[in-house]
């Protein structure tokens, strides 16, 4: 179950799985695809099952 996040940069959206809790945060900084670079990304929700169904 994935993290949706925003590329700040190009506003591109991605999934992110990690086994830890981002809810406390308000972005991360990692690689975009995009960008082709780290890039600051705003945390937008996280994606649970029951929501993709």
């Amino acid at each position: 179950m994935p993290w949706i996040l925003r590329c700040k940069n190009c506003g591109k959206i991605r999934k992110l799985y990690v086994g830890y809790d981002l809810s406390e945060e308000k972005q991360i900084y990692v690689y975009c695809a995009k960008c082709r670079k780290n890039t600051f990304h705003e945390i937008l929700k996280y994606e649970d099952d029951a929501e993709a169904e």
